[in-house]
């Protein structure tokens, strides 16, 4: 039975939604920037397709898009929720705009970190099928429960043992110390 809350149609049509996003986002990076001089509309519009064409046609590039625009979504929305709060609290644009340039480094970290995950996702277990046998066994490594092994098959088992690993973690904890430590030392 038909429902409004049934939206197993619109995964047919990803693909359209990934194509126009493409030519909007490149078509508009191509005006603003006026990379190809000013009056280029029609120019602009004919890269941007192109553009997002090749995208389409790229299993790779177009499960990289799918993956990462959901994530870029959620983060405008949390700093659109942020600006909300501030302006319903009374909180003036000036104050607002200092805030902004304050925290540009934290959206662009964040951004890199999408961006990372986004090829991790999409590469990842490529990567690892296509690296092929490894000449290590079972025998070579010491395996337990507290140390798992990451010489399996699936990319994220893999990647999840070698992050939450006791020596990685001690190893961030003393990353996290350090640039603590910096920041403090250096601070006014």
């Amino acid at each position: 039975m038909a429902s409004l809350l049934d939206l197993s149609l619109v995964s047919f049509f990803g693909s359209a939604f990934t194509f126009i996003l493409i030519w909007v986002i490149v078509y508009a990076l191509l005006e603003k920037t006026k990379a190809l001089g000013a009056d280029k509309k029609g120019l602009n519009g004919i890269i941007a397709l192109a553009v997002a064409v090749l995208v389409l046609a790229s299993k790779f590039a177009l499960k990289f898009v799918n993956f990462i625009v959901p994530w870029f979504l959620i983060m405008a929305l949390v700093i659109f929720l942020i600006i909300f709060v501030f302006k319903v609290f009374g909180i003036g644009d000036s104050s607002i705009m200092a805030a902004g340039t304050e925290s540009r480094m934290w959206i662009i970290t964040i951004s890199v970190i999408i961006l990372l995950f986004g090829f991790g996702a999409v590469f990842g277990q490529s990567a690892l099928q296509q690296q092929g046998d490894t000449n290590t066994t079972q025998e070579d490594a010491t395996v337990n429960e507290e140390n798992p092994d990451t010489n399996t098959g699936n990319f994220n088992k893999n990647l999840y043992n070698t992050l939450f690993h006791p020596k990685v973690l001690g190893l961030i904890f003393l990353l996290i110390i350090g640039i603590l430590a910096l920041v403090f030392l250096t601070s006014k």
